[in-house]
């Protein structure tokens, strides 16, 4: 059984590994851009772009755990 494939406490690690990397994303933000000045990605102010890319990536892991917790049948009564 490969790494990404084992289970802790019936959730796969791939899904621990991805809500680790949520709490990186979210708890450091980029402090440089506020050192360095108005950066922008895409025309939007850096700061701006940043909160709204974390905010998918956790939303994304949210509905990746939902959907491999329905995939084990695990909401099933």
């Amino acid at each position: 059984m490969s790494a990404g494939r084992r289970k802790a406490k019936g959730i796969p690690l791939w899904i621990h590994g991805w809500f680790a990397l949520d709490a990186v994303l979210a708890l450091t933000p980029p402090l440089h851009w506020v050192v360095t000045g108005d950066a922008r990605v895409l025309g939007v102010p850096a700061a701006i772009f940043y909160f709204v890319v974390v905010a998918l990536v956790i939303c994304a892991s949210l509905v990746a755990a939902y959907s491999t917790e329905v995939a084990e049948g695990s909401f099933e009564q």
